[in-house]
């Protein structure tokens, strides 16, 4: 009788330990690894939802997540020191977005009729340029990108929407139009006329100097903006998401990288 009592205590002890499990695990999050990627490939079969969710005992206000906003909810995973296989650094010199910053205002290098403004009510996230669940009908994979980033088809959502034989310096210049063409474009902001740098959808190979050798088509964004952080962030000392060693003063040391003194006229 004794024996039979101490087995009976133990299968139910077991029982109880399974039930407690099992309510916990519905109703709480998985710990994010740098082997599972939970945006997007959702099926039948798989359990990704719970990497950033919450069914009943959601610890945030914002979308049954951890935290109480968007940025907080991507600093869990995407912050230092966190078990995500990406982790992105941002500051005031390139896309700034984190826990504790929300950039307000107009995105640089607007034109007249076309500005990404970031405001309170609608302001600048990291959806603003991601599809956090990679859906496929918002989601393209750029020309030049050998990789998914997520990134949605038409960041700036009042105008073009970007496919896939489209470059990353098209997709930036969606929220930076003035940025994107021949430097003998006329451009036009807040009623002023404007020249910039020529800018092109595709890397230069030949470094060119002016607009009469007929080359100066002009760079990629990423050639001239080669930060080690970049898109989101500035390495180094640099500035502008330049490259990291510029000390974000003598900006001819960015400047000869593509036009050497003894090529200029």
């Amino acid at each position: 009788m004794k024996r039979r009592t101490i087995v009976l205590y133990f299968f139910w002890l077991i029982v109880l330990v399974f039930l407690k499990t099992t309510v916990v695990y519905a109703e709480s999050y998985l710990e994010p690894t740098s082997t599972v990627n939970p945006h997007g490939g959702y099926t039948t079969s798989t359990n990704k939802c719970k990497y950033c969710h919450a069914v009943h005992l959601a610890s945030g206000s914002y979308m049954l997540t951890r935290a109480n906003t968007v940025l907080e909810t991507c600093d869990y995973c995407h912050g230092d020191g966190s078990g995500a296989g990406t982790i992105v650094v941002t500051n005031f010199e390139g896309h700034t977005m984190n826990k504790n910053t929300v950039f307000l205002g107009t995105a640089p290098g607007y034109i007249d009729g076309d500005k990404f403004v970031s405001t309170p009510e609608s302001p600048f996230t990291c959806m603003t340029c991601h599809s956090v669940h990679g859906n496929p009908e918002q989601v393209v994979v750029l020309a030049d990108l050998n990789k998914n980033y997520l990134l949605l088809r038409n960041p700036d959502s009042t105008d073009t929407s970007y496919g896939p034989t489209n470059t990353l310096s098209e997709w930036c210049a969606d929220c930076h139009p003035l940025m994107l063409g021949s430097n003998e474009t006329t451009k036009t902001a807040d009623g002023n006329m404007f020249f910039s740098h020529a800018s092109s959808s595709t890397a230069v190979t030949t470094y060119v100097v002016s607009a009469e050798d007929g080359l100066n088509f002009g760079p990629s964004c990423h050639q001239c903006h080669s930060s080690s952080l970049f898109p989101h962030g500035q390495g180094g000392s640099g500035r502008d998401m330049l490259k990291d060693s510029f000390d974000g003063i003598n900006l001819d040391s960015v400047c000869i990288d593509c036009h050497p003194e003894n090529s200029l006229p």
